[in-house]
């Protein structure tokens, strides 16, 4: 688990992704809007999903925080509501 813009999430912490993801729903749950280029990401799964563009939120974990940009995507893997 982990906080994005404060809300508590379950998130897959993957070390060899190249692109953070967030949820498209995720997104409107914490009022973010994705902008940018739509663009397609590869899922561990082998699935591809086509992403809505990109957004730029505060994520926590373990008391620290980071801003994060990330591809928005209609579905994760796993029931995911972000892959960072």
């Amino acid at each position: 688990m982990l906080k994005v813009n404060n809300v508590t999430v379950r998130a897959l912490v993957d070390a060899g992704c190249e692109q953070s993801v967030f949820l498209e729903s995720l997104c409107k749950l914490i009022g973010l809007r994705p902008g940018g280029p739509a663009g397609i990401v590869s899922m561990l799964n082998g699935e591809r999903a086509i992403c809505s563009g990109t957004m730029i939120a505060d994520v926590g974990i373990e008391g620290k925080s980071v801003q994060v940009a990330g591809l928005v995507a209609p579905g994760l893997v796993r029931d995911a509501k972000m892959i960072f």
